[in-house]
This record gives C-alpha cells, sequence and structure tokens, in this order.
C-alpha cells in the first residue's frame, strides 16, 4: 500500500525528555500494534536501536531531531518506502507519526497517550501518498510533485506552511490552521474567531458533516471528505495555507 496515514502533532511548548519519550514510545507502540517493528532509530546522527535512543532521550539527552523506522534493503526502501516512522523535532515543537496502513484507532490512541503528558497546541491526520513525502508535507517541504498549475499551486501552499512554523518558531506563538482535514485538533482561541459573520464554533454546529468534540482546552473537529474541500473555499481567511 502506497498510501500513509500521518498525524502531525505541535506542542504547545518545547517538549520535555519525558514528553518526547512517551511521544517516541506511544508511536512504536501504534507501529507494533500495526505488525510493524521499526528496528531503527537515529538522533542528530546517532543511531541505534529504538531501545538505545529511547533511553538516551529519557535520561535527558537533547537532540534536534529524532526518527524510528524500519530496516530494510535500500532496493525495498527505493520501492516500498518504510511500512511506518515517526519524527520528532522537539526545537520545531513538532512530532509526526506516519503508518502503512489506514488505523484510525492507533492514531488516535497516540493522539491520546501524548496528550496525558504535554499540552497540544494543533493536531491534524491526512492520508497521502508516500511518493509525495507524507513525513515532510507535515513538516512544511514538498517532494514527488511535478510542474503541472495544480502541483506546482500545492507547492506553494506547503512552502506557505514552512514560512508560517519559521515565524512562529522566533516567537513562540502558536499554529494556525494549516488546512482542512477530515480530523483537527484546534484550541479555543481558534474557535473563537469570526468567520462569514460568525464564530467559527457557531458556525461548525450550523453545517452538515462537522461534528466538534470539546476537551480541555483543545477540541476534535471531524469533518467528512466529501465537505472538507468546499469548507476549505468558505473559510480560506482562516487557513494558513
Amino acid at each position: 500500500m502506497s498510501t500513509r496515514l500521518t498525524t502531525a502533532l505541535h506542542f504547545l511548548e518545547r517538549p520535555s525528555s519525558q514528553t518526547q519519550a512517551r511521544f517516541l514510545q506511544s508511536s512504536l507502540k501504534a507501529m507494533e500494534g500495526l505488525g510493524d517493528k521499526p528496528s531503527l532509530a537515529s538522533a542528530k546522527g546517532r543511531k541505534g536501536t529504538p531501545a538505545e535512543i529511547l533511553s538516551a532521550v529519557a535520561g535527558g539527552a537533547c537532540f534536534e531531531a529524532i526518527d524510528l523506522y524500519s530496516e530494510v534493503s535500500s532496493y525495498k526502501q527505493l520501492a516500498f518506502g518504510w511500512s511506518s516512522s515517526a519524527s520528532l523535532q522537539p526545537a520545531d515543537r513538532i512530532g509526526v507519526i506516519s503508518t502503512a496502513e489506514l488505523d484510525e484507532a492507533a492514531h488516535e490512541a497516540l493522539v491520546e497517550e501524548v496528550r496525558s503528558e504535554a499540552e497540544l497546541a494543533y493536531s491534524y491526520r491526512f492520508s497521502r501518498d508516500l511518493m509525495k513525502g507524507p513525513t515532510l508535507y507535515a513538516f512544511g517541504m514538498s517532494a514527488g510533485l511535478g510542474y503541472s498549475p495544480e502541483e506546482m499551486n500545492e507547492a506553494g501552499r506547503i512552502s506557505s506552511w514552512r514560512e508560517h512554523l519559521w515565524e512562529i518558531a522566533e516567537t513562540e506563538a502558536q499554529p494556525g490552521v494549516r488546512e482542512l482535514f477530515t480530523w483537527n485538533l484546534i484550541r479555543d482561541e481558534i474557535l473563537d474567531r469570526e468567520v462569514v459573520g460568525v464564530r467559527l464554533e457557531d458556525w461548525i454546529a450550523s453545517r452538515k458533516g462537522h461534528s466538534l468534540q470539546r476537551s480541555g482546552s483543545v477540541h476534535v473537529w471531524r469533518i467528512q471528505a466529501a465537505e472538507a474541500i468546499a469548507a476549505s473555499n468558505i473559510l480560506r481567511d482562516l487557513l494558513i495555507a
């Protein structure tokens, strides 16, 4: 299967060593639950087993980036990519998990486990073809796109998100809404914004195909796939990309 289900998590603050360890442990649990057992991990050029890197993180080691992935032969990697992977960039306050199997429950459980350890500012979930770099997409980088007008436009939107992430990294502000996906985790501040003359929360309540599950200061906004594009067009001024 070439499609990857990917969840991007934006932490409210730079994740502590304990939070980083929880994210990595939860990611491993989700991967193994789908039948994949990552055998390698890397952190700022240091490679080892997931257990070794996890131990270093839990012990307070500071890494710019941490990745978990399966070891496969080069030709298999080129043909199929990793079955699943997890990436964490603490300084950017971003964690990403991407799995080959479209298992919403595993991703839901991971988000809840991470939320029990640290507060999230924003999160979203999407499906994307492996050749278009779902993990890179989450970090605001494009891959596998051509030069058609549609693909050039998509590349521009991806770049806009990366520029937004750079801006908030410098100011320690919280991320806005990237685009509208079928699963979005948004905070109170976003719900209070005015869109088309009403509060966003009221607009969501008035629309078919939308549901809002309140939970603490961040809330799950689900949108039926057929409605997501139409909603994005209506709420264009709310979105970053």
